[in-house]
């Protein structure tokens, strides 16, 4: 078993739907996702061999 000890960090993903042009909105989706090395690594690990563990802290900076 893996035990991954780091950060956990919230991606957010902006996928734009058409070029951007000067002077025009350019619609887009956003997307909030789990990530941070230590919590991808403990995922991946999970996956691959079905047992993993994940120890991080959660702050107040968001």
């Amino acid at each position: 078993m893996l035990c991954a000890v780091g950060d956990l960090i919230e991606d957010l993903v902006v996928q734009l739907h058409d070029d951007v042009r000067r002077d025009a909105d350019t619609a887009a989706s956003i997307t909030r996702r789990r990530g941070g090395s230590a919590a991808n690594v403990a995922y991946f690990a999970a996956k691959l061999t079905g047992r993993s563990r994940f120890v991080g802290n959660v702050g107040a900076d968001a």
